[in-house]
């Protein structure tokens, strides 16, 4: 497989040093790889370490950093198929998700029957005078 020129991860970084990737972030803080970069222009874009600046820090030898680019290079060409056994998961879900749509559906319905029974039963009363009946709500609540 190729050398990626442009480096590693933080994290193919820590790997390929058997060290934790915080370590790495606070090397490129501290200035120790001079040619990290970051991928992006916002403040969360991962950073890209040559595998140059890893050897010249000590961290890693070639071959270790070789052995992690050619690790992501591997990753990268897989070929991502769904195995078939997927298919009757699929169709399993797809059956699920039928049965769901067919019960709201159902909710909805009612939902609508207890709408139109509401406005048919009207405001409720029970004030002691016909302006304390228009403060009143459904379920004879005050607003």
């Amino acid at each position: 497989m190729a050398k990626d020129p442009v480096g590693l991860t933080t994290k193919e970084a820590a790997d390929a040093c058997g060290v934790h990737p915080r370590t790495i972030k606070r090397k490129i803080l501290a200035g120790k790889f001079p040619n990290a970069k970051r991928e992006g222009t916002t403040k969360n874009a991962p950073w890209k370490i040559p595998l140059g600046d890893l050897t010249a820090a000590g961290l890693v030898t070639n071959s270790q950093a070789q052995s992690a680019a050619d690790q992501r290079e591997a990753r990268r060409d897989v070929d991502w198929e769904v195995p078939p056994s997927s298919d009757a998961v699929i169709a399993g879900l797809k059956a699920t998700l039928a049965m769901k749509e067919e019960i709201i559906a159902g909710l909805r319905t009612n939902n609508e029957d207890l709408r139109v029974a509401m406005r048919m039963l009207g405001p409720a009363t029970g004030g002691k005078n016909e302006t304390e009946n228009k403060r009143l709500g459904w379920f004879g609540r005050r607003e």
